[in-house]
């Protein structure tokens, strides 16, 4: 099953939700999208087995540095996946600073990994998707 919520402002930003349920298999995956115009963009995704949240990845691109007249634009372009599995939790995380002259995709860039302690990162991940889910029914004023 899928479910898109419309489009939902906060500031100078706003976003989509996508759920995606498959009931045989007992998942869901949250994807939140946003866009912040020349403040960055990018989405956010929630993958629930069983109602147990077991990855997050997190991915951006702002804007670093502004042009110059002797300097291009200084894009920062950073993906984070946090897994939580079996009472851990492991980091993969790559950024990369990118500009007209020289232009990397992410994929070329390495992972950089890590553990964390799985309570704290449990917690936070939860914290952080119900901010998300809250933005959903927020008002632009």
């Amino acid at each position: 099953m899928l479910k898109i919520k419309s489009n939902y402002c906060w500031g100078d930003c706003c976003g989509a939700t996508k759920k995606i349920t498959n009931e045989k298999l007992k998942t869901e995956l949250y994807i939140f999208k946003f866009d912040c115009g020349e403040y960055g963009s990018g989405n956010d995704e929630f993958y629930f087995v069983n109602g147990n949240l077991v990855l997050v990845r997190n991915f951006s691109i702002n804007i670093k540095e502004y042009p110059t007249d002797t300097t291009a634009t200084l894009f920062n372009v950073s993906e984070k996946i946090t897994y939580l599995k079996e009472r851990q939790a492991k980091v993969k995380e790559r950024t990369v600073n990118i500009n007209n002259e020289k232009v990397n995709t992410i994929n070329e860039i390495n992972f950089i990994e890590s553990s964390l302690n799985y309570e704290t990162a449990i917690k936070a991940k939860k914290d952080e998707f119900s901010q998300l889910l809250e933005l959903e029914n927020s008002k632009d004023e």
